[in-house]
């Protein structure tokens, strides 16, 4: 009886720090997108009457203008978050200058490289098919990037930025991996409307892909690089959906036939076994060719 006390007596502080460490977590994640939402709204309601024209290519030129406002509003809430209760320069959030372009290059072939080997393996079982419908507007096609470029920066900012390092620094790289590739595939609601849980599971493993990214080279180019390469690839250039939205051009040039399970739904191929396979080869390629640069996320240089 006493022995069994005295654990209980002895497990006490360790809950404490836990839920102390929970705690300094959840209301930075609070703060932040307080911050992030009050900057944002003056755009949104000066042009809310140009919303429903953000994801359309009539109003390509409004989508890029609301993901420029999102992901500066975002810097600017970071930003605040790092200097007034982390104490840290905004560049330590894994901005730095060294190797970008090089990282920058490589998460896009990554990315790229990725959904052409997802969708060649639907080509291959007979479940998607070449069909060019609309002629290639290459203007469009550039600014097109530029808006899923601005789009992926801010994910990653927001979720392998911001929300993974402060899970790291309280509980470890491998709990912040975890959770913050919850919590990206939560940000995605569309993946509960597919029909079926691949959905989920794949963006939870794009999701460790990313946070693997980083991890590994304690620098936010290449996952945000590598998120850009995919997204472009599978919506303005294929024409095909981007986690359940449509973000394509005027034309298509694949098309998917098949049932749910083998080729997404609604969710689009992200959904599909095809992209399973893409996104466990792409863990494997993230593990091996930047283990040699894997580097403390929160090392002295980080911080000032």
């Amino acid at each position: 009886m006493l022995l069994t006390q005295m654990n209980n007596e002895s497990e006490l502080p360790r809950v404490v720090s836990w839920l102390r460490k929970l705690w300094a977590v959840v209301w930075r994640f609070a703060i932040l997108l307080t911050v992030w939402g009050i900057l944002l709204a003056p755009f949104m309601l000066l042009f809310r009457d140009s919303l429903g024209q953000a994801k359309t290519w009539a109003g390509l030129w409004v989508w890029i203008f609301f993901e420029i406002c999102g992901t500066f509003t975002l810097l600017a809430a970071i930003w605040g978050m790092l200097r007034f209760t982390d104490h840290r320069h905004l560049l330590s959030i894994g901005l730095h200058g060294s190797r970008a372009f090089r990282d920058i290059g490589w998460g896009i072939l990554f990315g790229i490289g990725m959904i052409a080997l997802s969708v060649l393996l639907l080509l291959i079982t007979g479940n998607a098919r070449v069909e060019i419908d609309g002629a290639v507007n290459g203007i469009v096609l550039l600014l097109a990037g530029v808006a899923v470029f601005l789009n992926a920066a801010t994910q990653e900012l927001l979720v392998r930025g911001y929300i993974l390092q402060t899970i790291q620094s309280r509980y470890g790289a491998a709990a912040a991996v975890f959770v913050s590739s919850l919590i990206f595939a939560a940000m995605h609601p569309q993946v509960f409307a597919g029909g079926t849980p691949l959905p989920a599971l794949n963006l939870f493993l794009i999701g460790l892909v990313f946070a693997l990214a980083y991890v590994r080279t304690g620098n936010l180019w290449l996952p945000i690089a590598f998120h850009f390469g995919w997204n472009w690839l599978l919506g303005p250039v294929f024409g095909l959906m981007v986690s359940g939205r449509n973000i394509s051009c005027t034309w298509q040039l694949v098309k998917v036939d098949g049932s749910d399970w083998i080729t997404g739904g609604s969710f689009g191929i992200e959904g599909s076994p095809a992209a399973t396979v893409a996104c466990l080869i792409g863990l494997l390629l993230v593990h091996f060719i930047c283990r040699k640069r894997q580097i403390p996320i929160f090392s002295k240089r980080n911080f000032r």
